[in-house]
């Protein structure tokens, strides 16, 4: 695995599964919209394949060309994004009807450059084994990884990263919040908005 200081081309963001800096901790992503390669991040983290991962999007307006956004939904993106708020939404696209996505946008600078790199959305899941801690540095994750047959084919190094809250995840329901993952956002935070 190798350890990068800069983002690499398009061509090779577009083929790999890679590690990189967040606002919260170290994530494992790739192109949202490459199937094959979202597969690999559920087997190189030994992941159940119904645990969903999140999607990261450059802004607003790329989230809303891929799912769709209740006016609730619309009010919280608004006041939270970018930031630590992940909103469940139902994906747009036929393939997908009924199939649901968290989505936020990270306001850390490199997620949001290999956003606009990629010109899609990011899968962004903590970049560890399923059911161990976060990883607050490259060095983690290596840690992490090492030894197992199946790794991340970079990482982009950002330096230590300070422990942080992850985001708050909620989906909407009618006009109710249910809070799926407590977070830095809190439940008065949201009901405020």
């Amino acid at each position: 695995m190798k350890i990068l200081t800069t983002i690499p081309s398009r061509q090779e963001l577009l083929r790999s599964v890679f590690v990189y800096p967040t606002e919260t901790c170290y994530g494992i992503g790739c192109d949202a919209t490459n199937i094959s390669l979202a597969w690999r991040i559920f087997q190189i983290k030994q992941r159940p394949a119904n645990k969903p991962v999140l999607w990261l999007g450059k802004d607003i307006e790329m989230a809303r060309q891929y799912a769709v956004f209740s006016p609730l939904a619309l009010k919280l993106a608004q006041k939270f994004w970018p930031g630590p708020l992940s909103i469940v939404l139902p994906l747009k696209a036929a393939t997908e009807r009924g199939r649901k996505v968290a989505m936020r946008v990270s306001p850390h600078q490199t997620p949001g450059e290999v956003i606009k790199i990629l010109d899609r959305p990011l899968i962004s899941t903590s970049a560890n084994l399923s059911g161990a801690e976060d990883c607050y540095s490259a060095d983690e994750v290596l840690d992490q990884f090492t030894g197992h047959e199946l790794q991340p084919d970079f990482i982009i190094d950002g330096g230590t990263l300070p422990k942080r809250l992850p985001s708050t995840v909620i989906r909407i329901v009618g006009n109710e919040l249910d809070i799926m993952r407590a977070g830095e956002i809190t439940k008065d935070d949201l009901l405020r908005a």
